[in-house]
Formats: structure tokens, C-alpha cells, sequence
């Protein structure tokens, strides 16, 4: 996808009847087919135990919420609901054609953060993306009595599964990765700990009698669901919640968060690690991982810093921040703060420099409200980030149940060799699509392009006349437009 992330401006989605419920501490995944699932959370209501999968209709290219999906399955009534726990995609731990698995995680139990457990728990999505509620079903152990032992009481820690691509190696791969959080008992966590998922693909065998292919199904990793504990070399962070966990290419990056142990009632303790960087080498094998502290340049203007919300003072690695890899080597974070001081920036980190430069975004137009402990991850192959939900912490909780839409692959090109194409027809002209958001931030002539995906939309020239200056390609050649127009 392309990513130069110009003229980004927010979107909502209104008037949806099956919106979910207003919530904090959910954890959301992306499922087979591309849909944002969400689960449980501290609602309006009560805390959640219902799946809701936002699905995007490829007839009209909207955005629609499912109904709630009420899980089934064994010891299904035995599930205690909770909040500030993780929701992770596990590809390859089903045999593929038959759904997603989602791995539910730690969390708590009461309120005031309190109640923390290690349940794991395995949630089937079948591939119609959960439309009907028998097609989803809860597993706290499988049918062949295999079974996925509970791991270190953790609520808001943070859980990444790792596939076993390019670069990483074998001994770190199909892993969940699970850092900090609090509990209870010792409040926030250090240990560092991996649970091996089991594989499931397919290989073509030859019928040496017919000399026909054959495809036979495998399950790799014989002692999966099986937790091992990690210690990397070297100084390591600091036990901490609210912070996040990103796989670029090889490289694994922990970003922020706070040793403090709640944010009940607005309530702030603990150290606000906004500057904290941390990465782990997954090319290398589990013996020789090390933790290395990473610097990041933070590129502020003094525009920059006039236009951040009071108290976000300049870092994007604030507690219960979202961040979310872009493909290739950008990670994109946003939101975040103690309670009392939350924010709405988006900051955009690339990784491939050799001082991880990070650039605070801009974005036109109404943004969400500031805030904290909600959800965020791509759709549509990486081209639109999905924000929900969270609370503005502003001392009353104060739960958001929106859903906010951000295209991230807003580009357009030139038709017929990088000329500006004249209207051709006004009758063709009625019956393209005019973009009315972009109409909100620009006025005067319109001309035609088309867009990446084919489509084809007449927009302002001065936005097209933006787009040229930022590509290097200036249409000011000295020819006026009257001129142009005679020449096309």
C-alpha cells in the first residue's frame, strides 16, 4: 500500500443500529477475511461477553457492525467476563478453510481493576465472519483433550503472535509473545513469556502407483500450546501496562506505557514511560535474543507542538496507546495518556532509519475525542485505519462507543501520461461520484483523475496541484490552462 499519509482527515461511521455498546479495556483482531472482531470490555453496561465483527460490504463499500455474537461451545457458561485483557489471531492454528482462531487472554474481573486472572481461552470465528451465533464456538479445550494451561495472572498486558516468516527464526516463531500487565498479587509484570502454537498447512504427496498429487494435511509443532519463559540478555524493561507490542519485518518494538497499576477513577500512580523504546531481533534464536533500548527522534515544529492537545508533550508512546504496523517499516500510533491528560495525535515511526525519525501527523478536519484503552487495526489490506471505542479518563471513566474511519491510501494519479484530463462530456461528467469530504476541504476548479483502485473522480486542482508538488512533479511549465486545454 502506499503510505505517504497526505491529506489524511478522519471519518465516522453514524447510523449504524448494531454500533457496539460505549466501552474500555476491549481487545479487538483481524480476522481470515479481513473483518475487525471486538470482545468483552468494561461497557455502559456492565462488562461485555460478546463478539461483534465489523465487516466491509463490498456492494456499496461501507463499513457495517454485525449484531452481538454470544460465543457457544464447551464451558461456555463456565467464562467470567472481562476487561483489559488481549484478543489475538492465531494463522495456521486451524486447518485453513475453516475459520480464524482468536486466543482471549488474561483480564479483570471487577471493578477498579481488580480481579485479574490467566484464563486462556480459544474462540472459533468460522469464515462467514461469525454472521450467525452457531457459527461461533468457544473452546476452553479442545474435543481431543488438548488443553491450553493458564498462564501468569496479566490484565493489560500485551499478547503478538508471531508467524514463522522471512527473517524470524524457527525457535521464535509461531509464538504468542505476552509482556506486563499487573495483577493482584505483585502488580506490574517483567516476565517475558511465549506460548507455542500449534500449525496446521498442507503439502502435495505423489500416489506412486497412479502418479497423481495429492494434498495431505500436517500439524507441525508436536508440543504446541506449550508456555516457555524467555530472558533475553541484557538490561530489560521495567514490568509496566499499558503499553504495545509490533512486529516489523524481523524486529520486535515495545513502546511506553507506565509502571503504575490502574487508572480507576482517574486515579494516576506510577511512571509515565512516554520515552521508552525497546526492540527484540527475532532473526536471532531464543538463546542469543537481547533487549536493546532504542533512541527515537521525535521531529517537532513549533507549529507541530502548537497544534498538540495540553499536557501530550510531544511523545506518541502514551499509557494505553494504540500503535499498528503499516507494512513495510512504518508503525503507526495514536491516542494515549494518564488519566486527566489523554490525547488524540497520530505520530508515524520509521523504523528504517537509522534514528527512527517520527513525525507527528496532521490531519484535517474533526477528530475523535482524546483518549485511551481503545481499539485500532487495518482493513482493506492496510488502506484504512479503524478506531473504536475507549474512555476519555477524565475521572468518571467516561466509556466511547464511536467508530472512526481513516484512509490511509488517499492518493490519486493523472490520466493519459501525467496531463490533466479536460471534462469530455458533461453528461459523463454528472455521473462520476464527487467526493464530498474532499469538497469540505478544498473549493475552486475541478478537474479529473483517477485514483488507484481504476476509479475515476473530479476533485479541486488545487488538491491535485498538492499531490504534484509533493511527488516532485510540478504541472507549472509556463503553458496557461487555456492553452493545456486546447492541447488535450
Amino acid at each position: 500500500m502506499r503510505s505517504n499519509l497526505n491529506n489524511l482527515k478522519w471519518k465516522q461511521l453514524k447510523n449504524d443500529p448494531n454500533s457496539p455498546a460505549a466501552r474500555q479495556g476491549s481487545a479487538g483482531a483481524t480476522l481470515t477475511d479481513g473483518s475487525l472482531a471486538i470482545f468483552g470490555g468494561w461497557t455502559t453496561n456492565g462488562m461485555g461477553r460478546a463478539l461483534q465483527v465489523l465487516h466491509h460490504c463490498q456492494e456499496d463499500h461501507s463499513f457495517k457492525w454485525s449484531k452481538e455474537i454470544i460465543p457457544t461451545g464447551l464451558h461456555w457458561n463456565e467464562f467470567r467476563p472481562t476487561y483489559g485483557h488481549t484478543l489475538t489471531a492465531l494463522p495456521g492454528a486451524i486447518a485453513t478453510g475453516n475459520g480464524t482462531c482468536l486466543l482471549l487472554l488474561g483480564g479483570s474481573t471487577q471493578g477498579g481493576y481488580r480481579g485479574v486472572v490467566g484464563c486462556a481461552h480459544r474462540l472459533i470465528v468460522q469464515p462467514n465472519g461469525g454472521e450467525s451465533g452457531a457459527a461461533s464456538e468457544w473452546w476452553s479445550n479442545h474435543r481431543d483433550g488438548t488443553v491450553v494451561p493458564s498462564c501468569i495472572e496479566r490484565a493489560y498486558h500485551s499478547a503478538t503472535f508471531i508467524q514463522s516468516d522471512v527473517g524470524i527464526h524457527v525457535s521464535n516463531a509461531s509464538r504468542v509473545w505476552i509482556f506486563g500487565g499487573f495483577n493482584d498479587e505483585n502488580g506490574t509484570i517483567t516476565a517475558l513469556q511465549t506460548l507455542l502454537v500449534p500449525q496446521h498447512g498442507q503439502h502435495n504427496e505423489t500416489n506412486t502407483k497412479t502418479n497423481k498429487k495429492k494434498k495431505q494435511k500436517y500439524l507441525q509443532n508436536d508440543n504446541s500450546w506449550k508456555w516457555e519463559n524467555r530472558v533475553p540478555d541484557g538490561e530489560a524493561p521495567v514490568g509496566r501496562f499499558g503499553h504495545t507490542v509490533t512486529v516489523i519485518g524481523s524486529r520486535l518494538f515495545l513502546a511506553g506505557g507506565t509502571t503504575g497499576t490502574s487508572n480507576f477513577k482517574g486515579r494516576v500512580d506510577g511512571e509515565e514511560l512516554t520515552d521508552e523504546l525497546w526492540c527484540l531481533d527475532l532473526s536471532l534464536s531464543s538463546e542469543k535474543l537481547h533487549w536493546e533500548r532504542i533512541e527515537m527522534n521525535i521531529n517537532m515544529t513549533a507549529e507541530d507542538i502548537g497544534k498538540m492537545s495540553m499536557g501530550a508533550f510531544g511523545s506518541p508512546m502514551q499509557r494505553c496507546h494504540s500503535a499498528t504496523a503499516l507494512g513495510g517499516s512504518e508503525l503507526i500510533l495514536f491516542g494515549g495518556g494518564p488519566p486527566g491528560n489523554t490525547t488524540n495525535e497520530l505520530h508515524l515511526l520509521d523504523t528504517s532509519t537509522s534514528d527512527m525519525q517520527c513525525k507527528l501527523l496532521e490531519v484535517t478536519g474533526r477528530s475523535p475525542r482524546p483518549r485511551q484503552n481503545h481499539v485500532v487495526t487495518t482493513m482493506l489490506n492496510g488502506s484504512v485505519l479503524i478506531l473504536f471505542g475507549g474512555c476519555l479518563a477524565r475521572g468518571n471513566s467516561e466509556e466511547l462507543g464511536d467508530t472512526w474511519i481513516l484512509d490511509l491510501d488517499y492518493g490519486f494519479k493523472v490520466l493519459e501520461d501525467g496531463d490533466l484530463v479536460a471534462d469530455q462530456d458533461e453528461e459523463e461528467e454528472e455521473e462520476e461520484e464527487e467526493d464530498d469530504d474532499v469538497f469540505d476541504m478544498y473549493a475552486g476548479e475541478l478537474v479529473r483523475v483517477q485514483f488507484p483502485d481504476g476509479s475515476v473522480r473530479v476533485i479541486p486542482r488545487e488538491l491535485f496541484e498538492q499531490y504534484q508538488r509533493l511527488q516532485g512533479r510540478s504541472e507549472d511549465d509556463g503553458t496557461s490552462d487555456d492553452e493545456k486545454e486546447e492541447k488535450e
